[in-house]
C-alpha cells in the first residue's frame, strides 16, 4: 500500500500538492462488541441441553463409598471456642433469658458514626444493643428454645439485637426514621414471636398504667352500681316502716 501510494503522489500534475489519508487496514478488525474473556457468553438453551444429553456417565470403580473404603479415617475433634467467643456466647444467653423483650434488626450497609449515634439513641431510650457474629450466636443459642433465631445470623447479613425489660416499642419504631439502615424485622416478649405490625398494634395503645386505672375503674363502677341495686329495696323499706312508726 505505501508502494502505491507513493506511485500515486509522484505521478503527473494533477495530483501535485494533494493530501492522501491512508488507513492501516492489518491493524484493524470489525467486532460487535468488545470481547470479555472473564464472563463469556453463556450457551442458549438448546445447546444446553444438547451438552447436558452428551455428557459421559462414568461408571464407578466401586459401589462402596470412600470414605468406607479408607483405612486411615479418624473422627474430627470438636475444637473448643476462643475463650472471648465464650464469654461473648454467655453474654448473649443471658441477655435472652433475662430480657422480657427483644427486638431484631437488619442492619445495611452504613457509616461507622451514622450506627454509633443510632445505637446511643436507643440507649438512651433504655434498651441494651448487642451485635453478634454468627459463630457467637450459634455457640449460645443452639439446642435451646431460640434455636429457630439462627436462620438470622449469617456472614451475608448483619443483625443487631435489642434487650428490654418493658415493652415500649415507639422509640424503637421512630429509630427507622433517623436511621433507615436500621429495619426491625421482628420481636421476641415473654417468649412469643411479635411481627412488625403486630409491635405498631401495640405502641398505638395508651400506657400500661393507664389501662390498669381503666380497668379499676370500671370495675370500682360496677360494685358500686350493683351494691346499689342490692341496697335499694331494702333502704326503702326501712324508710317506710320509719314514716309509719313516726305516725
Amino acid at each position: 500500500m505505501s508502494l502505491i501510494a507513493k506511485n500515486l503522489v509522484s505521478s503527473g500534475p494533477r495530483l501535485s500538492g494533494a493530501k492522501l489519508n491512508f488507513i492501516n487496514c492489518g491493524n484493524q478488525i470489525r467486532t460487535k462488541k468488545k470481547l470479555t474473556l472473564r464472563s463469556p457468553q453463556f450457551p442458549v438453551y438448546e445447546k444446553k441441553l444438547l451438552l447436558a444429553a452428551c455428557e459421559p456417565i462414568m461408571r464407578r470403580a466401586s459401589e462402596i463409598p470412600t470414605s468406607m473404603q479408607c483405612t486411615n479415617v479418624t473422627k474430627l475433634e470438636d475444637e473448643e471456642p476462643h475463650p472471648y467467643i465464650a464469654v461473648l456466647a454467655d453474654e448473649l444467653k443471658d441477655f435472652m433469658n433475662k430480657s422480657s423483650f427483644i427486638g431484631f434488626y437488619h442492619l445495611n450497609s452504613c457509616a461507622d458514626l451514622d450506627y454509633r449515634a443510632a445505637r446511643n439513641t436507643i440507649i438512651n431510650s433504655g434498651f441494651a444493643v448487642r451485635l453478634y457474629q454468627n459463630n457467637i450466636a450459634d455457640l449460645a443459642l443452639k439446642s435451646t428454645k431460640y434455636d429457630p433465631l439462627l436462620k438470622f445470623f449469617s456472614r451475608s447479613c448483619k443483625t443487631v439485637m435489642v434487650f428490654g425489660d418493658n415493652l415500649n416499642v415507639k422509640p424503637l419504631l421512630k429509630i427507622e426514621k433517623t436511621a433507615p439502615f436500621l429495619i426491625l424485622m421482628f420481636g421476641v416478649y415473654q417468649d412469643r414471636v411479635l411481627r412488625k405490625d403486630e409491635l405498631i398494634e401495640i405502641s398505638n395503645l395508651p400506657n400500661l398504667s393507664t389501662l390498669h386505672a381503666q380497668l379499676y375503674h370500671t370495675l370500682n363502677t360496677f360494685g358500686t352500681s350493683l351494691t346499689s341495686t342490692l341496697d335499694y329495696h331494702g333502704n326503702t323499706l326501712s324508710n317506710l316502716l320509719t314514716r309509719v312508726s313516726d305516725a
